[in-house]
């Protein structure tokens, strides 16, 4: 499924300058990605829990289960990444493995959202 990389990258290229300090701009994306984990999170529950679509539900179970159970480890992920510079392999055409890399700080974020298939 393309939801899950998309939605995560989404999340993540918010806050392109905060992790890679480009320009030293002063940026909000700490508040996006606060806002953005929290209606993630919230909207994995929801599907979860609607009763008009058994499949849905049962597809978005252990991601609203793995977000709320490994919620402090993500966030203490991607805190770790924040404000130091990364090498992405250039600015205008970054490499793609580096950028990805630097782009997707949290293994257990990665492998909630690999759930979704």
């Amino acid at each position: 499924s393309v939801l899950a990389p998309g939605l995560a990258l989404s999340i993540i290229f918010l806050s392109f300058v905060v992790v890679t300090g480009i320009g030293g701009m002063v940026s909000l994306a700490q508040a996006t990605f606060v806002t953005a984990g929290g209606y993630m999170a919230g909207w994995a529950q929801e599907l979860a829990r609607q009763t008009d679509d058994a499949e849905l539900a049962a597809a978005f179970e252990p991601l609203a289960a793995s977000l709320a159970s490994a919620e402090q480890a993500i966030v203490d992920e991607l805190l770790a990444v924040q404000g130091s510079p990364a090498d992405i392999g250039g600015y205008y055409q970054p490499d793609d493995a580096k950028a990805s890399e630097v782009m997707r700080p949290s293994k257990t974020l990665n492998e909630a959202l690999a759930s979704l298939g």
